[in-house]
């Protein structure tokens, strides 16, 4: 299956928009159980998040045909939520609860947990830091060893307005890539500037056409470095979509 939505430029409220174009590459079947709230690629693997209380777990799993190679439960007492690598750790953050979860990579065993002084929404690994965000325009930037939170970046969006409901998120070649929540869109952020710089509407995926439940929105995005492709799905989809993005 392919498709591609053509980059566009035009004008809103007077500020430059830039569609992005992506094509659809791969299509693969995405566990229909899965609340999607965070997403990433290592090794040939996709380790994902699930939220919910009493339903929250993690899993790694072969993309390729579906089979989940490890999984673990997450306390009910959390609605889990973003999820990224660290070194050999994954870090995931839990929503309303002000804690952060380390997990073994290998094991996915549960090591220790953390305070955070926000809700945690979405999470990925910036450089020598992790980055996370609460729902809002604000967005942090926390130390991985000591997991406070060094500085935080208020973010844009094209009209200069602040750019509300960031979701989940994952940082490539400079760029962070975020979800905004309730809508079909991945935003492309340049945290140099606090600005989106360009737009990706999914509007055309099968999920985003067919989905009545107004809770399994767009969420999910998980760059794979071995191709330079971009995973895509949402909660409770039943697609799973490696995108090229540009």
């Amino acid at each position: 299956m392919k498709q591609i939505t053509l980059s566009l430029i035009f004008l809103f409220h007077f500020s430059l928009i830039i569609i992005g174009e992506y094509k659809v590459d791969r299509l693969f079947k995405h566990k229909k159980d899965m609340f999607t709230q965070g997403l990433f690629y290592y090794q040939g693997y996709l380790y994902e998040s699930s939220g919910l209380y009493g339903r929250s777990k993690l899993i790694k799993y072969d993309y390729t045909s579906g089979k989940v190679v490890q999984e673990v439960s997450i306390s009910s007492n959390f609605y889990g939520e973003g999820i990224a690598l660290w070194k050999n750790k994954i870090i995931m953050l839990t929503w309303k609860s002000n804690k952060g979860l380390v997990f073994d990579l290998e094991t996915l065993d549960f090591l220790n947990d953390f305070f955070i002084p926000f809700d945690g929404w979405g999470l990925a690994s910036l450089e020598d830091n992790l980055i996370a965000s609460n729902g809002s325009n604000e967005l942090f930037i926390i130390d991985p060893n000591s997991f406070k939170v060094s500085s935080t970046v208020l973010i844009k969006d094209f009209n200069n307005k602040p750019l509300v409901n960031i979701n989940e998120l994952e940082y490539v070649n400079g760029y962070l890539y975020a979800n905004i929540w309730k809508t079909n869109r991945i935003v492309k952020i340049d945290l140099s500037k606090k600005q989106v710089v360009s737009d990706f509407i999914f509007d055309d995926l099968i999920d985003t056409k067919v989905n009545r439940n107004r809770n399994y929105v767009l969420n999910g995005i998980a760059f794979n470095s071995d191709k330079n492709t971009f995973f895509i799905t949402g909660k409770c989809w039943s697609y799973l979509y490696e995108c090229i993005l540009k």
